[in-house]
């Protein structure tokens, strides 16, 4: 993946192993959309693969407004985080947070084939319980939007 530019290299992470485990910690990842006049952002649960790339997956209900803007726009940014603790101070401009973050941007594609729907949704259920062996029917699958996010750019951060 190739870097954001980063203001503060200090906090600039880039190794795999500890953006994997940003992956791995977090629950929820926010998808920054252009509808063509102005910006929406939706948190959503995610999943995630990386093999040759960073892969988010998500699961959503079959109509709204983020899926109007990506199936025009298919283009986001993404932004996940981890907030270990906050940092008090001796006044207001004292405090601080411990955290680590994961933003980039994407192409966006949406899952048609089952099997494809199926790794998706198996990606987000190990991300969101810990456990894999879902199952799901033919009802629940056609009654799902499943898409994933390829990440062409990402930066990671720390501040711990």
């Amino acid at each position: 993946m190739a870097d954001h530019e980063m203001r503060r290299k200090d906090r600039q992470i880039t190794s795999p192993e500890q953006i994997r485990e940003i992956l791995k910690e977090a629950k929820i990842c926010r998808l920054g959309l252009w509808d063509g006049e102005e910006p929406y952002v939706v948190p959503l649960s995610f999943g995630w693969r990386w093999e040759n790339c960073l892969t988010l997956y998500f699961h959503c209900a079959p109509e709204g407004r983020k899926l109007d803007i990506l199936r025009r726009f298919p283009k986001a940014a993404f932004e996940i985080d981890c907030l270990i603790k906050l940092v008090g101070g001796p006044a207001a401009c004292g405090f601080s947070a411990q955290y680590r973050s994961l933003m980039g941007v994407g192409a966006v594609r949406f899952l048609t084939s089952p099997d494809e729907k199926r790794a998706a949704l198996d990606a987000i259920m190990e991300q969101q319980t810990g456990k894999s062996g879902f199952s799901y029917t033919e009802s629940q699958m056609d009654r799902v939007t499943v898409f994933c996010l390829r990440a062409e750019r990402a930066s990671a951060k720390a501040n711990d």
